[in-house]
């Protein structure tokens, strides 16, 4: 068996305005690739990869290639989510993979920073687009991405790992998709989202009401760039204060803890990476989701009264159109904290089917399950037992 020898990690900054490469390349002197993929309708998403160094636990390289595994990260990240936690590289999932023998993919949704470029007569050119929710994740970008993954590496299935938003793309994809269940050897969801819970802090409810409803968040915030003004911002705030208006904002309005992040020192390192970009559109369909109740459905346009985007018809249909999720076949494996309040465990039993796969971890919220400091011991470990587990690997002791 082939060893991975791994080098010197160098110390970081304490904030570190740098992308996933940087952070992969220079930072830790690992291999790093940047692919491109085109979409359908015409948008170019960027994926990181960190090939495998060392050859698969079972057999040479030239038998058998590496699993490889696709990552994609909640709303208003990027890959640099996975690569920019301070400390030794079992402080990132994507080098904890990578050391587990793993061919790594780090996705980029739509609105990242990386992820804005459109194809216009033949030419790349800078042409942001904020005209997207999640059914496009759903229905275009993830199905576009594995077949991309699958072409480069030649395997006939990969591994997916999600967090947050990351989970309800591939809930949703896989619902509509039996062909993309074959494809997955597994999906696994850390602090899975279907339908959030209705917020408890009256500060959220009395807005949404003032507003009227989900849609008039459009009335305050535009059609754009769902708070963009927070990316170059906090290039101009000490790093305590941006730390302690975050803080004070992650436990008034979502509830959650902070303690399991570090210092604070560590904390601005990593809010650093928070408002990568998402769209205005993205965030008014969960406050759709989560008023309508039920099963997780599609964005409704309310200015046209239909629903006519990506449903399996040709006709115009006037009520929001649910995602089958209980129809999934790859599969699943749900890691959900106790005290994470966006995760709706009743929900996720109902509204997936009966064989998934829960792991409770006690005392995590929702922002745990990407940078806690006891995040290996608690999450990635069992993560790793369940990859190998479906890519038929030893698992390691």
């Amino acid at each position: 068996m082939a060893t991975n020898s791994w080098p010197r990690l160098t110390p970081l900054p304490p904030i570190f305005p740098f992308s996933a490469t940087v952070f992969v390349h220079i930072f830790r002197n690992l291999p790093v690739q940047t692919h491109y993929v085109q979409i359908s309708d015409g948008t170019i998403l960027t994926l990181h990869r960190i090939p495998c160094r060392r050859s698969s636990p079972t057999s040479p390289p030239e038998e058998r290639p590496s699993p490889a595994v696709l990552v994609w990260h909640g709303i208003g990240l990027s890959s640099n989510a996975w690569v920019c936690s301070p400390g030794d590289r079992e402080s990132n999932l994507a080098f904890v993979l990578a050391d587990a023998g793993y061919d790594v993919w780090l996705a980029n949704a739509r609105g990242s920073e990386y992820t804005r470029r459109r194809r216009r007569r033949d030419s790349l050119a800078e042409q942001p687009t904020w005209d997207f929710s999640i059914d496009e994740a759903a229905h275009l970008d993830v199905p576009a991405v594995v077949d991309y993954v699958l072409e480069v590496t030649g395997l006939s299935s990969i591994s997916y790992i999600g967090y947050s938003q990351g989970t309800t793309a591939i809930f949703a994809a896989l619902s509509v998709n039996d062909e993309l269940n074959s494809k997955l050897n597994v999906a696994i969801a850390m602090a899975p989202a279907l339908k959030p819970k209705k917020p408890r802090t009256t500060l959220v409810g009395s807005l949404l009401r003032s507003f009227g409803g989900p849609d008039g968040l459009y009335s305050v915030f535009g059609r754009g760039s769902f708070i963009g003004f927070a990316r170059n911002f906090k290039n101009y705030m000490p790093g305590r204060l941006h730390v302690a208006l975050l803080d004070t904002a992650f436990k008034n309005v979502l509830e959650w803890e902070v303690h399991r992040l570090g210092s604070t020192q560590r904390r601005a390192a990593l809010y650093y990476h928070l408002f990568s970009g998402t769209s205005m559109k993205n965030v008014v369909h969960w406050f759709q989701v989560i008023e309508a109740g039920g099963s997780f459905q599609h964005y409704v346009d309310r200015r046209s009264s239909w629903s006519d985007s990506f449903v399996h018809t040709s006709h115009k249909i006037s009520h929001p159109i649910k995602y089958p999720t209980k129809h999934i076949k790859t599969p699943l494996h749900l890691f959900v904290g106790t005290k994470d309040h966006i995760s709706d465990c009743d929900h996720l039993r109902e509204h997936l089917p009966r064989q998934t796969n829960f792991h409770m971890v006690d005392d995590y919220t929702h922002m745990d399950f990407l940078w806690a400091t006891d995040v290996k011991e608690c999450v990635w470990d069992n993560v790793l037992d369940v990859l190998s587990k479906a890519n038929e690997l030893p698992i390691s002791e």
